[in-house]
């Protein structure tokens, strides 16, 4: 996703995209395994997992991707209905 700013040029207003900053870490390999599995799983991508991880790591889950909002929902569903399924056998 990208931000916008907005500049004049010549005397109009004018939307300037600008990217979102950018990190690089370092992670053991049976971490980033780890990591490959699960985008491949959910079907997501290793930004959006990671920025959710550190979203709510800080306790700032408005920050998450939507796509890892929707995957979190998912398999806290699932929980609740294993849940359920076992409590009515």
């Amino acid at each position: 996703m990208l931000s916008y700013s907005v500049i004049r040029i010549q005397g109009e207003l004018k939307t300037k995209a600008m990217a979102k900053p950018q990190i690089v870490v370092r992670m053991p390999p049976s971490l980033m395994k780890k990591l490959n599995s699960y985008v491949e799983q959910i079907g997501t991508s290793k930004t959006d997992v990671v920025v959710s991880a550190i979203a709510q790591y800080l306790g700032s889950a408005e920050s998450m991707p939507l796509s890892q909002r929707m995957a979190e929902l998912e398999r806290r569903m699932a929980a609740l209905e294993a849940k359920e399924k076992v409590e009515t056998n």
